[in-house]
Order: C-alpha cells, then sequence, then structure tokens
C-alpha cells in the first residue's frame, strides 16, 4: 500500500503503475497459494486489471475537463461573478448552463467512439 499511495500523487502514470504492481502480487499468490497455471492467472488477472486501467485513466481525464469547465464559468457568464458571489438564480443558471455543456461534450465522444467502432467493425469485416 505505501508504494501504491506513492505512486498515485503521478497523474494518469501512478495509478496504472500502482495497478501493474497489484497484479504482480495477485498473480504471485495465485500461483503460490493456489496452485494456478502462471499463463492461466496472467491472462485473467491481466485482462481485469486491463479494463480497470482503462476505467480510472478515463475517469481522470473526465475529472480534469469538469474541472476545467468549472472554473471557466465565470467568465462563460460574462458577468465575471465568481460563483459564490451569484446570487441563487445566477447560480442556478450557471448550472445549467454547465450541464448542457458537459452533455455536449459527453455526446461529442460517444458519437466519435462510435464512429470509430463502426469503423473497426467494418474494418475487421472486410478482413474477413
Amino acid at each position: 500500500m505505501p508504494i501504491t499511495a506513492v505512486l498515485g500523487a503521478i497523474p494518469y502514470l501512478g495509478p496504472l503503475l500502482g495497478m501493474a504492481w497489484m497484479l504482480f502480487l495477485v498473480v504471485t499468490a495465485s500461483v503460490e497459494v493456489h496452485k494456478i497455471v502462471a499463463k492461466t492467472a496472467w491472462m485473467v488477472f491481466g485482462i481485469i486489471t486491463a479494463i480497470l486501467a482503462l476505467m480510472s485513466t478515463c475517469g481522470q481525464i473526465q475529472t480534469r475537463r469538469a474541472q476545467r469547465m468549472m472554473r471557466s464559468w465565470p467568465q462563460e457568464l460574462g458577468n465575471g461573478k465568481a460563483p459564490k458571489d451569484m446570487t441563487p438564480e445566477e447560480a442556478g443558471q450557471a448550472a445549467a448552463g454547465f450541464m448542457k455543456a458537459f452533455q455536449a461534450e459527453a455526446a461529442k465522444q460517444a458519437a466519435e467512439a462510435k464512429k470509430e467502432a463502426e469503423k473497426a467493425a467494418k474494418d475487421a469485416q472486410d478482413n474477413q
């Protein structure tokens, strides 16, 4: 745990290195304690770790995007007010604008991902 805690301070790469370390420990323990074939343990736990690593990285990316969007609220409102200086109505309007922009960005990314998946499926079909 101390190793993964220190690695967690490094953006993006730290959590991935921590997961790689934990993967090594889990595979070693599974092979030694449960007498699982090493190749099988690496395959199963490697796939699980890869999925978790992808989810972790995507979560970090989205968190950083949300932070950038939140910092730009006062400028987007045009009045230069910080959120703490807003009336409840202004804050509600700002939150609604933020959510609309966030949803638009998510929809844009989903459309791009769909196009890439369709292209990959088409390429795979063409290769068969």
